[in-house]
């Protein structure tokens, strides 16, 4: 079961849940230039991204779909079901979104980009709603 760190004064993080160190690499990049001085969180699996929301407030996850321990939309849906959906915004990142994603992803109210879509306005927009 899912659980979260209660909100504790100052910045909360941003959290990508990404296993390619490249593309970590590229997000972190991406999202440091939106925020440079929010705390950014990196989870390389599913099981560090659960003990990140439990460990610290999250204000923002950035999701990878293939992950080594399961799949990001499967992740979606455990974030729906604890409830954590509606205080923590969600960007699922893919290289190659499916039907099924999206069908996940609209369920959840969450947004779905491929990763060549991961630019600064992008990333600056979704953080900013």
């Amino acid at each position: 079961m899912l659980a979260r760190a209660q909100d504790r004064p100052g910045s909360q993080a941003i959290l990508i849940v990404e296993d390619s160190l490249l593309d970590q690499r590229i997000m972190a990049r991406v999202v440091r230039r939106c925020h440079a001085s929010v705390p950014l969180v990196v989870a390389d699996t599913l099981a560090a991204a659960r003990r990140e929301l439990a460990r610290q407030s999250i204000r923002h996850i950035f999701l990878d779909n293939a992950l080594p321990d399961g799949k990001g939309a499967d992740f979606v849906m455990e974030l729906v079901e604890s409830g954590l959906i509606r205080q923590i915004p969600v960007t699922l990142v893919t290289d190659a979104p499916s039907p099924f994603m999206f069908a996940k992803a609209r369920h959840a109210g969450i947004t779905v980009l491929q990763k060549a879509e991961f630019v600064p306005a992008r990333v600056e927009a979704l953080l900013s709603a």
